[in-house]
Protein backbone atom coordinates (compact mmCIF):
# COMPACT_ATOMS: atom_id res chain seq x y z
CA UNK A 1 0.00 0.00 0.00
CA UNK A 2 1.01 3.58 -0.46
CA UNK A 3 -0.24 7.08 0.16
CA UNK A 4 0.27 9.56 -2.72
CA UNK A 5 -0.09 13.34 -2.83
CA UNK A 6 -1.18 15.16 -5.99
CA UNK A 7 -1.21 18.83 -6.99
CA UNK A 8 -3.69 20.72 -9.19
CA UNK A 9 -5.83 17.64 -9.86
CA UNK A 10 -8.82 18.06 -12.21
CA UNK A 11 -11.96 16.07 -11.29
CA UNK A 12 -15.15 16.76 -13.24
CA UNK A 13 -14.22 20.37 -13.90
CA UNK A 14 -13.08 21.02 -10.31
CA UNK A 15 -9.41 21.78 -9.65
CA UNK A 16 -8.07 20.53 -6.32
CA UNK A 17 -4.80 22.32 -5.45
CA UNK A 18 -3.89 19.41 -3.16
CA UNK A 19 -5.24 15.89 -2.96
CA UNK A 20 -4.13 12.75 -1.13
CA UNK A 21 -5.13 9.28 -2.34
CA UNK A 22 -4.52 5.68 -1.22
CA UNK A 23 -3.32 2.82 -3.43
CA UNK A 24 -3.50 -0.88 -2.61
CA UNK A 25 -0.65 -3.39 -2.93
CA UNK A 26 -1.23 -3.55 -6.70
CA UNK A 27 -1.30 0.26 -7.09
CA UNK A 28 -5.07 0.18 -7.63
CA UNK A 29 -7.31 2.90 -6.15
CA UNK A 30 -9.87 1.57 -3.61
CA UNK A 31 -12.98 3.41 -4.79
CA UNK A 32 -14.95 3.95 -1.57
CA UNK A 33 -12.09 5.27 0.57
CA UNK A 34 -10.76 7.53 -2.17
CA UNK A 35 -14.21 9.00 -2.81
CA UNK A 36 -14.19 10.07 0.84
CA UNK A 37 -10.69 11.53 0.45
CA UNK A 38 -11.80 13.54 -2.60
CA UNK A 39 -14.80 14.76 -0.61
CA UNK A 40 -12.85 16.05 2.40
CA UNK A 41 -10.02 17.57 0.32
CA UNK A 42 -12.55 19.31 -1.95
CA UNK A 43 -15.12 20.51 0.61
CA UNK A 44 -12.95 20.69 3.77
CA UNK A 45 -15.95 19.23 5.57
CA UNK A 46 -17.12 16.01 7.18
CA UNK A 47 -20.51 14.40 7.73
CA UNK A 48 -21.74 14.48 11.31
CA UNK A 49 -25.09 14.03 12.98
CA UNK A 50 -27.41 16.20 15.00
CA UNK A 51 -30.40 15.00 16.97
CA UNK A 52 -33.76 16.65 16.38
CA UNK A 53 -36.98 16.11 18.32
CA UNK A 54 -40.09 15.97 16.13
CA UNK A 55 -43.77 15.89 17.02
CA UNK A 56 -46.42 14.36 14.75
CA UNK A 57 -50.17 14.54 15.29
CA UNK A 58 -52.09 11.29 14.84
CA UNK A 59 -55.89 10.89 15.00
CA UNK A 60 -57.26 7.47 15.93
CA UNK A 61 -60.36 5.84 14.44
CA UNK A 62 -62.54 7.02 17.33
CA UNK A 63 -61.34 10.57 17.00
CA UNK A 64 -58.72 10.79 19.73
CA UNK A 65 -55.81 13.02 18.74
CA UNK A 66 -52.37 11.95 19.93
CA UNK A 67 -49.05 13.73 19.71
CA UNK A 68 -46.28 11.30 18.82
CA UNK A 69 -42.78 12.39 19.82
CA UNK A 70 -39.69 10.95 18.22
CA UNK A 71 -36.00 11.73 18.01
CA UNK A 72 -34.38 11.60 14.60
CA UNK A 73 -30.72 11.90 13.63
CA UNK A 74 -30.01 14.17 10.71
CA UNK A 75 -26.85 14.57 8.67
CA UNK A 76 -24.97 17.84 8.77
CA UNK A 77 -21.72 18.97 7.18
CA UNK A 78 -19.14 20.13 9.71
CA UNK A 79 -16.18 22.26 8.54
CA UNK A 80 -12.63 20.91 8.83
CA UNK A 81 -9.40 22.88 9.03
CA UNK A 82 -6.58 22.07 6.62
CA UNK A 83 -4.66 20.53 9.51
CA UNK A 84 -7.60 18.25 10.39
CA UNK A 85 -7.98 17.13 6.76
CA UNK A 86 -4.30 16.13 6.72
CA UNK A 87 -4.59 14.40 10.10
CA UNK A 88 -7.70 12.48 9.03
CA UNK A 89 -5.93 11.41 5.82
CA UNK A 90 -2.98 10.02 7.78
CA UNK A 91 -5.21 8.27 10.32
CA UNK A 92 -7.29 6.55 7.62
CA UNK A 93 -4.20 5.50 5.66
CA UNK A 94 -2.81 3.79 8.77
CA UNK A 95 -6.21 2.23 9.51
CA UNK A 96 -6.43 0.89 5.95
CA UNK A 97 -2.86 -0.44 6.19
CA UNK A 98 -3.81 -2.31 9.36
CA UNK A 99 -6.95 -3.70 7.69
CA UNK A 100 -4.93 -4.72 4.63
CA UNK A 101 -2.44 -6.66 6.78
CA UNK A 102 -5.17 -8.25 8.93
CA UNK A 103 -7.06 -9.37 5.83
CA UNK A 104 -4.05 -11.50 4.84
CA UNK A 105 -4.45 -13.44 8.10
CA UNK A 106 -8.26 -13.41 8.27
CA UNK A 107 -9.96 -13.69 4.84
CA UNK A 108 -13.35 -13.07 6.47
CA UNK A 109 -12.47 -9.39 6.98
CA UNK A 110 -13.51 -6.92 4.24
CA UNK A 111 -10.76 -5.80 1.88
CA UNK A 112 -9.82 -2.12 1.74
CA UNK A 113 -11.88 -2.01 -1.48
CA UNK A 114 -14.93 -2.91 0.63
CA UNK A 115 -14.17 -0.76 3.67
CA UNK A 116 -17.81 0.35 3.72
CA UNK A 117 -18.68 -3.18 4.88
CA UNK A 118 -16.70 -2.86 8.09
CA UNK A 119 -18.74 -3.46 11.23
CA UNK A 120 -18.63 -1.54 14.51
CA UNK A 121 -17.06 -4.65 16.07
CA UNK A 122 -14.08 -4.51 13.68
CA UNK A 123 -13.52 -0.80 14.15
CA UNK A 124 -14.01 -0.77 17.92
CA UNK A 125 -11.45 -3.59 18.14
CA UNK A 126 -8.96 -1.40 16.26
CA UNK A 127 -9.71 1.64 18.47
CA UNK A 128 -9.66 -0.18 21.81
CA UNK A 129 -7.15 -3.01 21.30
CA UNK A 130 -4.76 -2.02 18.52
CA UNK A 131 -4.14 1.71 18.95
CA UNK A 132 -3.41 1.62 22.73
CA UNK A 133 -0.57 -0.85 22.08
CA UNK A 134 1.18 1.87 20.08
CA UNK A 135 1.44 4.05 23.18
CA UNK A 136 -0.95 6.69 21.86
CA UNK A 137 -2.62 9.16 24.22
CA UNK A 138 -6.39 9.30 24.58
CA UNK A 139 -6.37 12.53 22.55
CA UNK A 140 -4.61 10.81 19.65
CA UNK A 141 -6.93 7.81 19.77
CA UNK A 142 -9.92 10.17 19.84
CA UNK A 143 -8.51 11.72 16.66
CA UNK A 144 -8.43 8.30 15.00
CA UNK A 145 -11.99 7.65 16.13
CA UNK A 146 -13.15 10.98 14.65
CA UNK A 147 -11.42 10.24 11.34
CA UNK A 148 -12.98 6.77 11.08
CA UNK A 149 -16.39 8.18 12.03
CA UNK A 150 -16.02 10.73 9.24
CA UNK A 151 -15.29 7.93 6.79
CA UNK A 152 -18.15 5.69 7.93
CA UNK A 153 -20.65 8.58 8.10
CA UNK A 154 -19.73 9.37 4.50
CA UNK A 155 -20.52 5.77 3.53
CA UNK A 156 -23.78 5.96 5.49
CA UNK A 157 -24.76 9.17 3.67
CA UNK A 158 -24.45 7.19 0.42
CA UNK A 159 -26.49 4.34 1.96
CA UNK A 160 -23.53 2.02 1.62
CA UNK A 161 -23.35 1.16 5.31
CA UNK A 162 -25.29 1.29 8.55
CA UNK A 163 -24.92 4.00 11.16
CA UNK A 164 -22.15 2.68 13.42
CA UNK A 165 -21.65 3.29 17.14
CA UNK A 166 -17.92 3.74 17.72
CA UNK A 167 -16.60 4.29 21.22
CA UNK A 168 -13.52 4.31 23.41
CA UNK A 169 -14.45 1.90 26.21
CA UNK A 170 -13.93 2.93 29.84
CA UNK A 171 -11.36 0.16 30.54
CA UNK A 172 -9.44 1.33 27.45
CA UNK A 173 -9.40 4.92 28.68
CA UNK A 174 -8.17 3.77 32.09
CA UNK A 175 -5.44 1.66 30.50
CA UNK A 176 -4.32 4.59 28.32
CA UNK A 177 -4.15 6.88 31.36
CA UNK A 178 -2.09 4.32 33.28
CA UNK A 179 0.35 3.89 30.42
CA UNK A 180 0.87 7.61 29.86
CA UNK A 181 2.02 8.82 33.26
CA UNK A 182 5.51 9.81 32.16
CA UNK A 183 6.07 13.53 31.57
CA UNK A 184 6.42 14.56 27.94
CA UNK A 185 10.01 15.68 27.28
CA UNK A 186 10.36 19.21 25.97
CA UNK A 187 13.40 19.66 23.79
CA UNK A 188 15.25 22.95 23.81
CA UNK A 189 17.46 23.90 20.86
CA UNK A 190 20.17 26.26 22.03
CA UNK A 191 20.99 29.54 20.32
CA UNK A 192 24.33 28.17 19.16
CA UNK A 193 22.69 25.16 17.45
CA UNK A 194 20.08 27.43 15.88
CA UNK A 195 22.90 29.56 14.51
CA UNK A 196 24.47 26.44 12.97
CA UNK A 197 21.16 25.49 11.34
CA UNK A 198 20.71 28.99 9.89
CA UNK A 199 24.24 28.96 8.55
CA UNK A 200 23.53 25.71 6.69
CA UNK A 201 20.41 27.10 4.96
CA UNK A 202 20.81 27.62 1.22
CA UNK A 203 18.15 30.29 0.74
CA UNK A 204 16.33 33.12 2.50
CA UNK A 205 13.04 31.24 2.71
CA UNK A 206 14.44 28.33 4.69
CA UNK A 207 16.25 30.62 7.12
CA UNK A 208 13.01 32.53 7.71
CA UNK A 209 10.96 29.37 8.20
CA UNK A 210 13.36 28.16 10.90
CA UNK A 211 13.28 31.57 12.57
CA UNK A 212 9.47 31.50 12.59
CA UNK A 213 9.65 28.47 14.85
CA UNK A 214 11.85 29.94 17.59
CA UNK A 215 11.01 33.65 17.23
CA UNK A 216 7.20 33.46 16.94
CA UNK A 217 6.33 29.93 18.13
CA UNK A 218 4.77 28.85 14.83
CA UNK A 219 3.99 25.19 14.28
CA UNK A 220 5.23 23.75 10.99
CA UNK A 221 1.79 23.82 9.36
CA UNK A 222 1.10 27.37 10.57
CA UNK A 223 3.72 28.82 8.22
CA UNK A 224 1.08 28.44 5.51
CA UNK A 225 -1.03 31.01 7.35
CA UNK A 226 1.37 33.90 6.71
CA UNK A 227 -0.68 35.79 4.10
CA UNK A 228 0.24 38.89 2.15
CA UNK A 229 -3.20 40.48 1.79
CA UNK A 230 -5.95 41.31 4.25
CA UNK A 231 -7.91 38.32 5.48
CA UNK A 232 -10.63 37.26 7.90
CA UNK A 233 -9.53 36.00 11.30
CA UNK A 234 -11.06 36.12 14.78
CA UNK A 235 -14.34 37.27 13.24
CA UNK A 236 -13.11 40.42 11.49
CA UNK A 237 -10.90 41.67 8.66
CA UNK A 238 -7.19 41.61 9.52
CA UNK A 239 -4.27 43.26 7.79
CA UNK A 240 -1.82 41.16 5.78
CA UNK A 241 1.95 41.12 5.69
CA UNK A 242 2.20 43.70 2.90
CA UNK A 243 0.50 46.24 5.17
CA UNK A 244 2.95 45.36 7.94
CA UNK A 245 5.88 45.88 5.57
CA UNK A 246 4.65 49.45 4.96
CA UNK A 247 4.43 50.02 8.71
CA UNK A 248 8.16 49.42 9.08
CA UNK A 249 8.88 52.87 7.62
CA UNK A 250 5.70 54.50 8.86
CA UNK A 251 6.38 53.60 12.50
CA UNK A 252 10.17 53.61 13.04
CA UNK A 253 9.66 53.72 16.81
CA UNK A 254 7.88 50.34 16.99
CA UNK A 255 9.86 47.26 17.98
CA UNK A 256 7.12 44.66 17.42
CA UNK A 257 4.32 44.27 14.88
CA UNK A 258 1.13 42.26 15.37
CA UNK A 259 -0.29 39.76 12.90
CA UNK A 260 -3.48 37.71 13.41
CA UNK A 261 -3.06 34.08 12.30
CA UNK A 262 -6.28 32.62 10.87
CA UNK A 263 -7.48 29.62 12.87
CA UNK A 264 -7.91 27.49 9.72
CA UNK A 265 -4.12 27.13 9.65
CA UNK A 266 -3.69 26.25 13.34
CA UNK A 267 -3.93 22.94 15.17
CA UNK A 268 -7.19 23.51 17.01
CA UNK A 269 -8.80 26.01 14.67
CA UNK A 270 -8.32 29.01 16.98
CA UNK A 271 -6.96 32.31 15.63
CA UNK A 272 -4.15 33.91 17.62
CA UNK A 273 -1.89 36.95 17.61
CA UNK A 274 1.69 36.67 16.39
CA UNK A 275 4.37 39.24 17.20
CA UNK A 276 7.15 39.94 14.70
CA UNK A 277 10.24 41.79 15.87
CA UNK A 278 11.36 44.67 13.66
CA UNK A 279 14.44 42.88 12.37
CA UNK A 280 12.47 39.69 11.61
CA UNK A 281 9.78 41.63 9.73
CA UNK A 282 12.45 43.52 7.77
CA UNK A 283 13.99 40.18 6.75
CA UNK A 284 10.55 38.92 5.69
CA UNK A 285 10.17 41.99 3.50
CA UNK A 286 13.61 41.41 1.96
CA UNK A 287 12.60 37.84 1.06
CA UNK A 288 9.30 39.10 -0.38
CA UNK A 289 11.02 41.74 -2.55
CA UNK A 290 13.92 39.60 -3.76
CA UNK A 291 13.88 35.80 -3.64
CA UNK A 292 10.10 35.45 -3.67
CA UNK A 293 9.72 38.13 -6.36
CA UNK A 294 12.13 36.17 -8.58
CA UNK A 295 10.01 33.02 -8.20
CA UNK A 296 6.88 34.98 -9.11
CA UNK A 297 8.60 36.48 -12.17
CA UNK A 298 9.81 33.07 -13.36
CA UNK A 299 6.55 31.18 -12.83
CA UNK A 300 3.88 33.84 -13.30
CA UNK A 301 2.26 32.58 -10.09
CA UNK A 302 1.65 34.92 -7.18
CA UNK A 303 -0.50 33.29 -4.48
CA UNK A 304 -1.38 35.02 -1.22
CA UNK A 305 1.07 32.93 0.83
CA UNK A 306 4.42 34.41 1.86
CA UNK A 307 6.43 31.21 1.50
CA UNK A 308 6.57 29.65 -1.98
CA UNK A 309 8.13 26.48 -3.33
CA UNK A 310 11.21 26.99 -5.48
CA UNK A 311 11.76 23.48 -6.87
CA UNK A 312 11.20 22.68 -10.52
CA UNK A 313 7.96 20.69 -10.12
CA UNK A 314 6.00 22.93 -7.73
CA UNK A 315 7.70 26.32 -8.11
CA UNK A 316 5.40 29.24 -7.35
CA UNK A 317 2.96 27.25 -5.23
CA UNK A 318 2.57 27.73 -1.46
CA UNK A 319 4.67 25.40 0.68
CA UNK A 320 2.93 22.37 2.15
CA UNK A 321 2.21 22.03 5.86
CA UNK A 322 5.00 19.45 6.19
CA UNK A 323 7.63 21.50 4.37
CA UNK A 324 9.13 23.19 7.48
CA UNK A 325 9.66 19.80 9.13
CA UNK A 326 11.39 18.48 6.01
CA UNK A 327 13.78 21.40 5.72
CA UNK A 328 14.60 21.12 9.43
CA UNK A 329 15.57 17.48 8.88
CA UNK A 330 17.47 18.39 5.73
CA UNK A 331 19.75 20.79 7.59
CA UNK A 332 19.89 19.03 10.97
CA UNK A 333 20.33 15.35 10.08
CA UNK A 334 23.87 15.62 8.61
CA UNK A 335 25.14 17.26 11.83
CA UNK A 336 26.95 14.48 13.68
CA UNK A 337 26.48 15.81 17.21
CA UNK A 338 22.91 17.07 16.75
CA UNK A 339 20.22 15.04 18.56
CA UNK A 340 18.36 13.18 15.80
CA UNK A 341 15.16 13.05 17.85
CA UNK A 342 14.72 16.82 17.52
CA UNK A 343 12.35 18.27 14.94
CA UNK A 344 10.87 21.55 13.78
CA UNK A 345 8.34 21.53 16.64
CA UNK A 346 11.22 21.79 19.11
CA UNK A 347 11.90 25.27 17.78
CA UNK A 348 8.45 26.13 19.13
CA UNK A 349 9.42 24.60 22.49
CA UNK A 350 12.55 26.74 22.45
CA UNK A 351 10.44 29.85 21.83
CA UNK A 352 8.16 28.95 24.75
CA UNK A 353 11.11 28.30 27.09
CA UNK A 354 12.79 31.62 26.33
CA UNK A 355 9.51 33.54 26.50
CA UNK A 356 8.74 31.99 29.91
CA UNK A 357 12.08 33.04 31.41
CA UNK A 358 11.88 36.51 29.84
CA UNK A 359 8.40 37.03 31.30
CA UNK A 360 9.52 35.90 34.77
CA UNK A 361 12.31 38.45 34.60
CA UNK A 362 9.89 41.14 33.41
CA UNK A 363 6.91 40.39 35.68
CA UNK A 364 8.50 38.50 38.57
CA UNK A 365 5.71 35.89 38.64
CA UNK A 366 5.75 32.34 37.30
CA UNK A 367 1.96 32.30 37.04
CA UNK A 368 1.92 35.49 34.96
CA UNK A 369 4.75 34.11 32.81
CA UNK A 370 2.87 30.84 32.19
CA UNK A 371 -0.27 32.78 31.29
CA UNK A 372 1.65 34.84 28.72
CA UNK A 373 3.17 31.70 27.18
CA UNK A 374 -0.29 30.12 26.98
CA UNK A 375 -1.68 33.20 25.22
CA UNK A 376 1.17 33.36 22.72
CA UNK A 377 1.02 29.65 21.84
Amino acid sequence: MQHIQLSDTQIQGITLPRLSLILDDDNVLPLSVNLWLIHIWNTRSSFGYRQEHQENANTSIIGHRKILKQTVRLFRLEPLTDATVEAYTGHIYRFMSWLNNQRKEDPKLPTIHAAHRLSARHINHYINNVLPLKGYTKSTISGYKSAILSLMNFFHSLQWSDNLNLTIYSPTAAKIAANNTKPIPLHYISKSWRSVLLHRCTNQRDRLILRMGYETGLRAMENRGLLLDGHMAAGRKQIGLCALFHQLEKHPERTHFEYMLNGKYSKRGASRQLYFGRELLRTMRTYYESERAAIVANTGKNPDSLFLNNDTRTAGKPISSGHPSRIFSKYAQPLIFFDKTYGYHDLRHSFATELFHAEIERKGSQNDALLEVQIRL
